[in-house]
């Protein structure tokens, strides 16, 4: 059975690459949501989950990525949540 994996960023070229990579994996199938901004996660989640993995951006357009983890663990605390940002300094983890 494919697992299922929510791509949450706003940048869609790198919504593209993950799911490539995702998708080109021959060991484990995947199957991938796209949703490029929070409004668009949240609605995903409850219309299309659940969801194996969450890979989060940090930086949405319409709501911070760490409001957006808080938010979906008040209503799913099984589901493992990865962020993804290009974010780098330590003092940005601190949240």
């Amino acid at each position: 059975m494919a697992k299922r994996v929510l791509v949450v960023d706003d940048h869609g070229p790198t919504r593209t690459l993950i799911r490539t990579l995702l998708e080109s994996e021959k060991a484990v199938q995947f199957e991938v949501v796209e949703a490029g901004t929070g409004t668009d996660c949240i609605r995903a989640h409850a219309n299309q989950g659940p969801f194996d993995l969450i890979l989060l951006d940090v930086n949405l357009p319409d709501m911070d990525g760490y409001d957006l983890c808080r938010r979906l663990r008040s209503v799913d605390d099984k589901t493992a949540i990865v962020f993804v940002t290009a974010k780098g300094d330590l003092k940005d983890y601190s949240a």
